[in-house]
């Protein structure tokens, strides 16, 4: 992800026009006449936003070309945000072949000028990558020192090692300090890990209240994962009344259709069960072959049973419009749990 580029930085140069009148300009769409204001005023942060401008393609294509060198030319003047950006700039292979060392390298100048985001992207490739303890505890610290500067993934990353017990001693409860302070600096994702550890009883027992409680506000924040919990939850609880399963429903639908397939094998089983929908075999063999694809092992016996009542033509029709449906979908950006995406292919 490149960074930066749309909070239009002010510099401090004064000169016939303001880096404030560029930044004007830009919100108001105005970008070519932001460009000539802020090259009129040549510095860092003017050379940054014009570069932000050709990145982004808001003229109507990106250049990357012309993007790359104007961040160049405000990283030499030693902007960090700039050197940041070339770091994903090389380490995405926006318009250059990834080249890891180079995007490092970039991270690295940015880092030692102080940049928290900086200091994670080093330690995160180092980590990811290192087999030299050195290597690791030069790591660990810069990332310890991304953390203390309040940077959310680097919170979540040193939560990870406290709470695995990775490099350290294992300790759940200062791992949820840090998940915490992550979700307080709105990285929801946070909330929906604090929920699995409530859930998984890593405090010494299970809080199934508490767990609902943070993948409630996780799912409020579009965390996939956390509506699949919370739909199984409250799907698997015998006591749910309607309102419950109606919301377990709509959880698992809307995380379905986000790509989580294990909200998709929970759909396909709710189309079965007719605890809150109607019996519906087509819609839970639609779901049921989805989630197959994408690694759900049970999925598979599942939709075999429910084949049978199809019939082989039914099956095969319903089969069709599911391979459209993930032909149509599969480029929208998402992750999977049991695969890879380069993994997942529909047969």
């Amino acid at each position: 992800m490149l960074t930066g580029f749309f909070i239009w930085a002010v510099s401090s140069h004064v000169s016939a026009q303001t880096a404030q009148d560029g930044v004007e300009l830009a919100r108001d769409g105005k970008f070519q006449e932001a460009i000539a204001v802020w090259e009129e005023i040549g510095d860092a942060i003017s050379f940054r936003n014009i570069g932000g401008v050709y990145l982004s393609g808001v003229l109507g294509s990106n250049d990357l070309e012309a993007a790359r060198e104007y961040l160049e030319r405000a990283a030499d003047m030693g902007d960090a945000q700039a050197m940041l950006s070339l770091g994903y700039v090389y380490l995405n292979g926006a318009g250059t072949p990834p080249d890891p060392s180079k995007a490092k390298s970039w991270f690295m100048r940015a880092s030692n000028l102080g940049s928290p985001e900086a200091k994670y992207m080093v330690s995160k490739m180092i980590l990811d990558g290192s087999v030299s303890e050195a290597d690791n505890f030069h790591a660990l610290e810069l990332l310890q020192a991304s953390a203390d500067a309040g940077f959310p993934k680097a919170l979540v990353r040193v939560g990870d090692l406290l709470r695995s017990g990775t490099y350290t001693k294992r300790d759940v409860n200062r791992a949820l300090s840090y998940y915490r302070a992550a979700a307080d600096s709105g990285l929801a994702e946070a909330l929906n890990t604090i929920g699995d550890i409530y859930l998984f009883a890593e405090l010494g027992e299970a809080d199934i209240e508490k767990a609902l409680s943070y993948y409630s506000k996780a799912s409020e924040n579009g965390v996939k994962a956390a509506m699949y919990s919370m739909a199984f939850l409250l799907y698997s609880d015998p006591d749910s009344d309607q309102n419950a399963l109606m919301r377990a429903y709509n959880l698992a639908k809307t995380a379905a259709l986000s790509w989580d397939e294990q909200a998709q094998y929970l759909l396909g089983r709710m189309y079965i069960e007719e605890r809150y929908t109607a019996r519906n075999a087509e819609e839970a063999f639609f779901w049921l072959d989805l989630a197959a694809s994408a690694g759900v092992f049970e999925a598979h016996h599942l939709r075999a049973l429910v084949e049978t009542e199809l019939g082989p033509d039914l099956a095969k029709t319903v089969h069709t419009r599911a391979r459209m449906w993930f032909e149509k979908n599969h480029s929208t950006p998402h992750n999977h749990r049991l695969i890879t995406n380069n993994q997942h292919s529909f047969r």
